[in-house]
């Protein structure tokens, strides 16, 4: 097989649309219900207690004008274009939270949508698309987050927005579109003119010095127009900041840690097991009690009891361990890492784990959805590029999901429990 070319008789068609429209609405009347439950416990309206999550500074920053927008000095033009829905939001809503609920349940719903899509364009059979869009949705993570207000989810959906972007419409003499969904990405998190670039740099013309120069160009003009808007967002929001200035990157320092170089085996795999791990299928939970008395919340060491909570967390586990595994075999197989789309993914991936293994490296649960569907993508491709995968192995992802719908349900249930 080809790996840049994958074969399937199912091109996208209007049945697409239906499938988009079925997974949004159900992940997103999922998000908002979950959204409101927590909503209920008084962590929501704390600061770090849930997974490091800031969800009390993502409210404000959603639904109100004159709130202290200090981060968009790492995220830097999300209050300028958030911030005017999450009013209107307010105003329909009567309510900040609830509005804060509905867009952040919107973005991680879109999430799931975009995977679809983007395994679509990539000539992924629906099922297998519709599949591996699920997984998304119900890893731990992304479903924990896309309940929760938080920033990662739109950082996640903007990263699909600008891979689909390149992938469709960005070809050829259309390549100047991929500027402005680089702008709204890089607004969503600075960070992610990297994944912009990789996407330039992967999926470009073969020419390699045609291909350098689009790179440049492209990355000049989303730096400097997000950088306009930035001081259109100044103007109308005072509380906001630059992010190009010397003094954000300074106060954001603090947040780098370099204690993986002094104690590399406990950490790396602390990490990795949360990474590659907790952020799909999410084990029992536990607190530690905070100065003031609250209980923040960190998962338990893997342990095996005799109860269905345990039976249904390692069986999703060993579905999704198997998944890897065929991941791998297909990937060698297939010689999928010549394609130019696993390229970009894997070296978006390995370019975050690197960054977030020492940027505020003790909270990698809440940072595992804007890199986890890359993964999701990559193993979608592999398993939709071996045609001759025994029956049973074809079930596995649609097996996945049931198993992770149950399991994020306990999951849910032990945080209400904590807080409630």
């Amino acid at each position: 097989m080809n790996p840049h070319h994958h074969t399937c008789e199912q091109p996208i068609d209007r049945s697409d649309l239906v499938v988009l429209a079925l997974l949004w609405t159900l992940f997103f009347s999922t998000y908002w219900f979950v959204g409101h439950g927590l909503a209920e416990t008084y962590a929501f309206n704390r600061f770090d207690l849930l997974f490091d999550a800031d969800v009390p500074r993502v409210v404000r920053d959603f639904t109100s004008a004159d709130a202290n927008h200090y981060r968009t000095k790492v995220h830097p033009l999300y209050v300028l274009f958030l911030n005017p829905f999450g009013q209107l939001l307010t105003q329909l809503s009567g309510s900040t939270t609830s509005a804060a609920i509905i867009m952040n349940a919107s973005f991680g719903a879109l999430d799931v949508a975009l995977i679809y899509l983007l395994l679509r364009t990539l000539r992924i059979t629906r099922i297998s698309a519709a599949s591996f869009a699920a997984i998304g949705g119900l890893s731990a993570a992304h479903f924990f987050f896309g309940s929760l207000p938080e920033t990662v989810v739109i950082s996640s959906a903007s990263l699909l927005m600008v891979l689909i972007v390149q992938r469709v419409i960005a070809s050829g003499h259309n390549w100047p579109l991929l500027i402005p969904a680089g702008v709204f990405s890089m607004g969503m998190s600075s960070i992610n003119i990297v994944f912009v670039a990789l996407c330039c740099a992967f999926i470009g013309p073969r020419d390699v010095r045609t291909r350098i120069t689009r790179t440049v160009i492209i990355v000049a003009f989303v730096l400097v127009i997000t950088m306009g808007f930035s001081v259109i967002q100044k103007a109308l929001y005072p509380s906001a900041q630059y992010f190009f200035t010397p003094s954000a990157f300074t106060e954001d320092l603090g947040y780098v840690n370099v204690a993986v170089l002094r104690a590399p085996t406990q950490l790396l795999s602390q990490f990795i097991t949360t990474v590659g791990i907790y952020a799909v299928v999410a084990p029992r939970i536990i607190t530690h009690e905070q100065r003031d008395g609250t209980d923040s919340i960190d998962f338990a060491p893997m342990e095996f009891k005799r109860d269905g909570h345990s039976m249904v967390f390692f069986g999703a586990l060993l579905v999704y361990v198997v998944l890897g595994m065929t991941t791998a075999v297909a990937v060698y197989q297939h010689r999928l890492y010549t394609n130019k789309i696993f390229l970009t993914l894997a070296a978006h991936t390995a370019f975050s784990l690197i960054f977030f293994l020492f940027y505020n490296p003790h909270a990698p649960f809440l940072f595992t959805p804007t890199y986890l569907v890359a993964i999701l993508s990559i193993m979608s491709m592999a398993h939709d590029a071996a045609p001759r995968m025994p029956p049973v192995v074809r079930l596995l992802p649609v097996a996945l999901c049931a198993l992770l719908a149950i399991n994020d349900a306990r999951f849910i249930h032990e945080v209400l429990a904590v807080y409630t």
